[in-house]
């Protein structure tokens, strides 16, 4: 036996034995996680004891050349963390045990990215932390399934497969609903395979001689798209302009996230009532986050799901958390929530749901900075 295959039957000796770790890193963080947050999310699940079992796990998995780590400035330059980024053999080991093909890391290296990643998890360990601890590893795997939190922000295919199970449920009454989804995922069927071909063609040019030989060419799953996120002062845009170029791409790309939920006291504006509602995190890491900001990344999901899928024949409800880092913000969020007059919200398309209760809100703080700093 050669020393490299003596090399990797070590590495898949060590895979094998920490696959639950090696399951959160790559699900949960999209396969590079911040240091602090992995640690709370590892002893939550009880996977490691306290901090100093964590960081003899982390010397280990890096000397079997599982994972590497990165220092980080979270906050500020007194504010250090690591990423702890998994290599190649990891990622192929877990693409291989969940039946999908190996993609690269994602290059950025954006603080951004790195706390979106971070507060999306520590999102779910707060909402969802009863059930995992009960649960156990098996939870997250039901998360994984059954919701659009690990989903890419590239993967529109994905997700509308993800919504396709429920279409049945939909078009039961109503087959144009259900050919109107055939036309939407077809039409982006064709343009994730156009962008495939053209991520291809790139990768084969002298600038992109760095691209992994067996990575998918739908890789970079978490590039930002900078056009898609809400960004500008939405004040001075009017209904039309706000939501005339609703897409997917601008649901994926804000960081909104979808569950479903048991439909609880709809109520009925003529239309069909739902089968069930939808519950919805919508995280923003960015400390000027404004309310306006959040209600647009609201109206682009509710109006795609209504108007773009459901061609506007059902009333559901949905049940929002607009989720910030701080006390403060969040502070600030209720009381312009709490100020909020139904008629501002006519721009958004969401007046109607919000004053007859389809549409409910509520504000979720992560406590970001003392969260990271718990040991």
């Amino acid at each position: 036996m050669s020393r490299n295959q003596r090399s990797n039957t070590m590495k898949m000796v060590m895979a094998k034995c920490n696959h639950d770790v090696l399951y959160i890193i790559y699900v949960v963080f999209a396969k590079k996680a911040l240091s602090s947050v992995l640690y709370v999310a590892l002893q939550h699940m009880g996977l490691v004891k306290d901090y100093r079992a964590y960081k003899r796990l982390l010397n280990d998995l890096e000397e079997a050349g599982l994972i590497k780590r990165r220092p980080i400035e979270v906050f500020d330059k007194y504010s250090r963390d690591e990423d702890i980024i998994l290599k190649q053999f990891a990622i192929d080991y877990m693409a291989k045990s969940l039946g999908e093909s190996p993609v690269a890391v994602s290059q950025t290296r954006t603080t951004t990215a790195t706390m979106q990643r971070a507060a999306k998890a520590l999102y779910l360990l707060n909402t969802r932390g009863d059930l995992l601890k009960k649960n156990g590893m098996s939870y997250w795997d039901k998360l994984h399934q059954t919701t659009t939190f690990f989903i890419a922000p590239n993967k529109t295919v994905e997700w509308l497969d993800w919504f396709g199970t429920f279409i049945p449920r939909f078009s039961v009454n109503l087959p144009k609903i259900e050919q109107n989804f055939g036309n939407v995922r077809v039409n982006h069927t064709n343009e994730t395979k156009k962008f495939a071909e053209n991520l291809l063609i790139g990768s084969k040019s002298n600038s992109n001689k760095g691209l992994k030989a067996n990575a998918s060419p739908m890789l970079e799953a978490n590039v930002a798209v900078k056009s898609l996120v809400v960004q500008e002062h939405v004040r001075k845009r009017t209904k039309e302009n706000l939501l005339d170029d609703v897409s997917l791409h601008k649901v994926l790309n804000n960081h909104i996230y979808l569950v479903t939920k048991r439909a609880v006291n709809v109520n009925s504006t003529g239309r069909l009532l739902s089968p069930f509602g939808f519950g919805v995190g919508i995280i923003d890491v960015r400390d000027d986050a404004t309310l306006r900001t959040y209600l647009l990344k609201l109206a682009y999901l509710y109006n795609y799901i209504t108007q773009v899928l459901l061609l506007d024949e059902y009333d559901i409800p949905f049940v929002v958390d607009f989720v910030v880092m701080e006390s403060h913000q969040a502070g600030n969020l209720q009381e312009a929530l709490n100020n909020l007059r139904p008629n501002e919200l006519e721009r958004y398309g969401l007046m109607l749901p919000f004053e007859n209760g389809n549409v409910r809100i509520n504000i979720k703080c992560l406590n970001l900075r003392e969260s990271l700093q718990k040991k």
